[in-house]
């Protein structure tokens, strides 16, 4: 199975304020960049000793952000793409996870018995 992620993208721009703060959970690894908007800005990373443990700390530090004024969005990662004539029953296989059918091409539907 691959590894999903979780990310939160958010901006505070307000007053003198002009900010982006982006986190992203990768397994156990949590990489945090932010600065001013226009500036390369600044790169941390952290791991913990497990995913939940990231995934956690990825919210908790998302909210904490919403509650100073940044505006921002979550966002999850497809961990990988059907591969052409896959089933939905191999991909579901190979990666663990199910994304239901419209990945997989109406063709291949037809040809499987989907």
């Amino acid at each position: 199975m691959t590894t999903e992620e979780l990310s939160f993208y958010g901006t505070l721009v307000k007053g003198k304020h002009d900010k982006f703060y982006s986190i992203m959970q990768e397994g156990p690894v949590v990489r945090i960049h932010y600065g001013r908007n226009g500036t390369n800005g600044h790169e941390i990373e952290r791991k913990f000793d497990s995913s939940e443990e990231a995934r956690a700390f990825v919210v908790k530090m998302a909210e904490q952000k919403s509650c100073k004024g940044y505006q921002g969005s979550f966002f999850t990662r497809i961990p990988d793409i059907p591969k052409f004539g896959e089933t939905r029953r191999e991909y579901l296989d190979r990666t663990g996870h199910d994304l239901g059918l419209e990945p997989f091409a109406t063709e291949t539907i037809k040809n499987r018995g989907w």
